[in-house]
């Protein structure tokens, strides 16, 4: 009975399994027809060796799914999910199933992802269409970046479609976390555009303020000027930039600043109320008289950065005060006078 069971039930699944495997595979013997038990016997050691390397592949591809750093699972054509690895199915259930946290071929990602308060939120309708371009040949592959929402935080990924490259189709989706990068990209952006609105400030000041300014490196080359100095020094502001200050100022300025910018870069010390008389042929008395402070620009470690040059035109100034100084003389004697004529008075 046990023979015949055999002959009967078990002999003619085995041979299609033997023509099957031999069909595909021409390194692996079996015999043609089994006929006898030895055969048979055969066929079952050769069944079982084929059942233990596909357990062990199916183990390889898990174990090589599963060390992937990122979220990764593969589907077929359909969209089913086949497999996913123990991130994806981790940070799907640690965070109210936003993706589909089990594989098996049961789920469809179009289905379970097509809700835009879950999975690629705002982004759903695109990465859904190109998923579904990738599994239908229609681009050789896919990436997105979108944020998940998460109730107490944000985080920023990029979705990866790859194709499988087998006759059945299929894909392999990943997702990359890439938060960390986003957030410095984003105090990056802030910082870039806080330093643009800086750098703005900066230019508008130098533009309208009244007081002359030059800002030099610690080699005494202009980086900055206001329009203010530039016209005083009656040249233009282009004309300054990235000169040297010993050829943009007359020549007795630059004796008298050349000593006391070196004081300043050597110590790391302001130095304030230069007063100058320079020629300039184009105001009345052909003189000005100039007030000008030398203040550092220090890095944190305490070294010099450049120098801020501040120039004020006092000539107004001073003509006022000297003329008021005149006053006040030509009164006193005036008062002496009618002192004298007040004690003398017959």
């Amino acid at each position: 009975m046990c023979w015949i069971t055999i002959r009967i039930g078990l002999v003619y699944p085995l041979r299609h399994l033997a023509e099957t495997v031999r069909s595909t595979s021409g390194s692996l013997f079996l015999p043609k027809h089994p006929q006898s038990s030895n055969e048979i016997a055969s066929l079952s050691e050769s069944f079982a060796r084929i059942n233990e390397v596909l357990r062990e592949s199916e183990a390889f591809n898990r174990a090589t799914i599963n060390s992937l750093p990122v979220h990764g699972a593969i589907v077929d054509k359909a969209g089913y999910l086949l497999e996913v690895n123990g991130a994806w199915e981790q940070f799907a259930r640690n965070h109210g199933d936003l993706f589909p946290s089990t594989g098996g071929g049961l789920i469809n990602v179009f289905d379970a992802c097509r809700d835009s308060s879950k999975g690629y939120g705002d982004h759903t309708q695109e990465a859904l269409a190109g998923i579904r371009a990738v599994l239908h040949g229609e681009m050789p592959s896919f990436t997105l970046d979108y944020m998940v929402a998460l109730p107490k935080e944000r985080r920023w990924f990029v979705l990866s479609v790859m194709p499988l490259q087998r006759p059945q189709g299929g894909a392999i989706l990943s997702h990359t976390e890439v938060t960390e990068r986003r957030r410095a990209e984003d105090t990056l952006l802030r910082g870039m555009t806080e330093t643009e609105r800086a750098r703005t400030r900066l230019n508008t000041l130098y533009a309208t303020i009244p007081i002359g300014l030059i800002y030099v490196t610690p080699n005494l080359m202009i980086e900055r000027v206001s329009q203010s100095m530039a016209q005083l020094q009656g040249r233009s502001v282009e004309e300054h930039v990235n000169q040297r200050l010993s050829s943009v100022l007359a020549p007795e300025r630059w004796t008298k600043l050349k000593p006391i910018l070196e004081h300043v870069l050597t110590n790391g010390t302001a130095y304030h109320g230069l007063e100058e008389v320079v020629s300039d042929p184009r105001v009345p008395g052909g003189l000005r008289i100039l007030l000008s402070h030398c203040d550092p620009d220090l890095r944190e470690d305490g070294t010099v950065r450049g120098i801020h040059l501040a120039t004020q035109d006092i000539t107004a100034e001073k003509l006022a005060q000297k003329e008021h100084e005149q006053n006040v003389r030509e009164l006193k004697a005036k008062n002496r006078e009618l002192d004298q004529m007040a004690i003398r008075d017959p």
